[in-house]
């Protein structure tokens, strides 16, 4: 007699992955949000770059926005996974927003 099983609970637990989110700009400051550890996007704050923030996800999406409040500067979003860089967009003033998304399995 098989035993079929037809639940999540049946599975097992996916493995944690290691996300490193990489912000960069040429004018030394950007505004970021990104997906916290709790899933939640945080507020949007002011950072110096380069900035980088390492957290541990599995089975979700998660998004990195930066937006220029300065009138010049060109900025740049990333995020690696496991140490491989999977997402990379970047943007020139005058536009002065970028966003990178990407699955986590």
């Amino acid at each position: 007699m098989a035993l079929i099983c037809l639940t999540s609970a049946c599975q097992p637990e996916r493995p944690m992955h290691k996300v490193v989110y990489k912000v960069k700009s040429t004018s030394g400051s950007v505004a970021v949000a990104y997906t916290q550890l709790n899933g939640e996007k945080s507020d949007m704050v002011e950072v110096k770059t380069p900035w980088t923030k390492t957290l541990s996800f599995r089975n979700t999406v998660v998004y990195l926005l930066v937006a220029n409040p300065n009138e010049y500067g060109d900025i740049s979003c990333e995020i690696l996974l496991d140490g491989k860089s999977l997402k990379f967009e970047e943007s020139k003033y005058p536009n002065d927003k970028v966003a990178c998304a990407l699955f986590i399995p």
